[in-house]
């Protein structure tokens, strides 16, 4: 056994059919004729790239042994 392509086409020799063979190529042409697909570009706000550098975050210091926000 081989592919399901493999077997019609020796299925299509047998009898002697070349139409659907025709078929089948003219679907593998459609997909390699695709254009790839964009990605679109992705914009962030003013917040959202603070937030993302890590700057918006709160600091804290050490004194006294304990961990405290300044």
């Amino acid at each position: 056994m081989g592919t399901l392509r493999g077997e019609m086409e020796k299925w299509n020799k047998l009898n002697k059919l070349n139409k659907l063979n025709h078929v089948l190529n003219e679907k593998d042409k459609r997909k390699t004729e695709q254009q790839p697909k964009r990605k679109k570009k992705e914009t962030f706000s003013e917040r959202e790239l603070h937030e993302l550098m890590g700057t918006n975050r709160s600091t804290y210091h050490r004194s006294r042994g304990s961990i405290r926000q300044k």
